[in-house]
């Protein structure tokens, strides 16, 4: 995945371009706001939705 991720009080975004283990080309945004995690743990379950991403398409 080629993206950027961005922080600003309460609100975690990831978005960027993935190409998946088929070779399909995607653009993902994944943007999370007023969680009561971590934001370490928010950041891996964003990992895991992309992963879940890449292996699905």
């Amino acid at each position: 995945m080629h993206g950027k991720t961005g922080y600003v009080s309460g609100v975690r975004a990831l978005s960027g371009y993935l190409e998946s283990a088929s070779g399909q080309p995607l653009v993902v945004s994944i943007i999370t706001n007023n969680y009561t995690e971590s934001t370490s743990y928010v950041d891996s379950v964003q990992e895991e939705i992309i992963q879940q991403i890449y292996y699905k398409y």
